[in-house]
């Protein structure tokens, strides 16, 4: 280092900062070998941070790059996971524009829901304050990380210039049919007093927050018509870019399900109380629907386990329930 530093100051194309900084790196270099204690970190750090900052190359005419990490629920503070998050998307933003690549890495806030509502009822302030103050501090927190982040692209989903474009989008999948409502079990935290998905259920049927024991309830509710693009969903998984995410492809695939059939509502008749109007039914042979005799349920279904007591009896490998369906193709 002291080397090139001798021939620095003999060029004449480079200009004094750019010397002082050299300067500064062989003072750093020279601490780090005799004396670093944390004080003198984080006097470097201190030193180098806005500079860091600054150096964000004039890429604009550059091939464009995305990089975005997950967005942070704004819980008050950040901890080593968050740290672990965007040090990896840092050094990838860092990377592609030392590239000459023109790289938008935003940040934002995942701050709508029940989580910040909860937290504010328990400290008895409302949630707008909470949820406002939390990301002033962790913002804050990361701009401590030195993280490269694009903050004129900072966004919140708690902020009407955000989820007025999600109602959008729900309103034009509302225009084109692929929004619907309809009767549905679903898992139901009595604590939290909200609807819970599978993986937020643990093995002994408590919520994964409140640690209740989940209920089934029937609810009216909003659906998103998927199965629509299930097909293309799926076809598009084999697709050889993401050779590398076998684990996630698989998960995906199990959740879309075989393309191979369809499923339709048939209306539910039932002395069962607390029932849905309908009963939904998948076949992979529907041009035949109309001369179906019966249907199968399994033995975890709501109308099995409401007719039969012992699940375990050996004995009980098909039995009759008294409940009707309609087949919508013969209405009676």
């Amino acid at each position: 280092m002291k080397y090139r530093l001798s021939n620095l100051k003999l060029s004449k194309k480079l200009n004094q900062p750019f010397i002082n900084t050299v300067r500064h790196a062989s003072a750093s270099l020279g601490l780090w070998e005799s004396n670093m204690t944390n004080e003198v970190r984080h006097k470097i750090e201190e030193h180098w941070k806005d500079k860091i900052l600054s150096q964000k190359s004039d890429s604009s005419g550059g091939e464009k790059y995305y990089v975005l990490s997950m967005f942070p629920y704004p819980s008050g503070s950040l901890h080593m996971g968050h740290v672990r998050v965007y040090a990896i998307s840092d050094a990838v933003s860092r990377f592609h524009r030392l590239k000459g690549r023109d790289v938008i890495h935003p940040m934002g806030w995942d701050a709508f829901g029940l989580p910040a509502e909860n937290a504010a009822l328990e400290r008895k302030i409302d949630p707008q304050e909470w949820t406002e103050s939390n990301i002033s501090n962790m913002k804050a927190q990361l701009k401590t990380l030195g993280c490269d982040f694009d903050w004129d692209c900072e966004l919140a989903t708690c902020h009407p210039e955000y989820y007025r474009w999600t109602q959008e989008l729900f309103l034009k999948l509302f225009d084109r049919g692929l929004a619907y409502q309809k009767q549905s079990f679903v898992n139901w935290d009595p604590v939290d007093e909200t609807v819970l998905a599978d993986e937020q259920v643990d093995q002994n049927g408590n919520s994964w927050r409140s640690g209740a024991k989940v209920q089934k309830k029937l609810l009216k509710q909003w659906f998103i018509r998927t199965t629509a693009f299930a097909k293309s969903l799926m076809s598009g998984l084999d697709d050889p870019m993401l050779k590398e995410w076998r684990d996630i492809i698989k998960i995906q695939k199990h959740w879309i399900g075989e393309c191979t059939g369809t499923s339709m509502d048939f209306k539910l008749v039932t002395d069962l109380s607390g029932k849905p109007d309908s009963f939904n039914v998948w076949t992979d042979r529907p041009e035949f629907i109309e001369h179906a005799k019966f249907v199968a349920v399994s033995k975890d279904n709501f109308l099995a386990k409401s007719r039969i007591k012992d699940f375990n009896d050996p004995e009980l490998e098909t039995v009759f329930l008294d409940a009707t369906v309609i087949n919508p193709r013969t209405k009676p």
